[in-house]
């Protein structure tokens, strides 16, 4: 009896109805979000995480990060490449698994933790293979930049007078909670926080604002000559790590 080549079965078991499709495998997946130059994202439901086919767009998986930050010294000394993760210390995770029977290229999209962050979403796309778990070390880790800035005072829609002094007072942190203190880990005095002060759409004045005294706290303040609505964007900048935070609120002056 004639063997037929491999090819040709193949293609005679196509044509009768027969499938070549493999099985699928469970994947099991790890999501982390760590704040740029710090910790990762902390809490029970902080950060929402979305796991899709990033061809067709298919919902695979969905969920929220738990756990803690994180130990600093493993993370901030880790070298290239050296996982961030280790025993015991509860890092944030989210872990999940989908049922894949060929490779997919899939985006994972994380979204800003509660509050007043405003850092928006992140989205990073990586090829997955079925079977091949990505839980080594750290598992998939996405970066969220920016710093958290959480105007204390003035209250927001507040009323003042021309001549009366307002205090400028904000908390400034990484996105992680993580505080500044000068000559802390996070150096205080590696960020810049300034008040800029719009009065019908034109600048009126821009105040630098000192740290208080108390970890993550910075103020100034501001007294407007004339009446009107005055608006108020609180800006933090740490050029080590290229990261960047805005608080806005709103007086009226009369």
């Amino acid at each position: 009896m004639m063997q037929l080549p491999i090819r040709a079965l193949l293609c005679a078991l196509v044509a009768l109805g027969g499938t070549t499709d493999a099985a699928a495998e469970e994947t099991r997946i790890d999501v982390r979000v760590l704040a740029r130059g710090a910790k990762f994202l902390p809490g029970h439901g902080s950060v929402p995480v979305t796991l899709r086919d990033s061809d067709t767009g298919e919902l695979l998986a969905r969920g929220w990060t738990a756990g803690g930050t994180g130990d600093t010294a493993r993370i901030l000394g880790a070298g290239p490449g050296a996982p961030r993760t280790g025993p015991g210390d509860n890092a944030a995770v989210f872990s999940t698994s989908v049922d894949l029977d060929r490779p997919r290229l899939i985006a994972v999209e994380v979204g800003s933790p509660e509050g007043p962050s405003r850092a928006g979403r992140q989205i990073s796309t990586q090829w997955v293979l079925p079977g091949r778990h990505l839980t080594h070390g750290d598992g998939w880790v996405v970066e969220m930049p920016g710093l958290v800035v959480d105007i204390v005072s003035p209250a927001a829609h507040g009323f003042s007078v021309p001549g009366e002094e307002i205090d400028l007072v904000a908390g400034v942190t990484l996105i992680c909670g993580c505080g500044f203190e000068p000559g802390g880990t996070w150096d205080a005095d590696g960020v810049a926080v300034d008040a800029w002060i719009y009065r019908d759409g034109e600048t009126v004045a821009v105040v630098p604002l000192g740290y208080a005294g108390r970890s993550s706290r910075f103020e100034g303040a501001y007294r407007p000559t004339t009446a009107g609505v005055h608006e108020i964007e609180i800006r933090a900048w740490a050029p080590r790590w290229n990261n960047a935070g805005v608080g806005r609120t709103s007086v009226f002056v009369r």
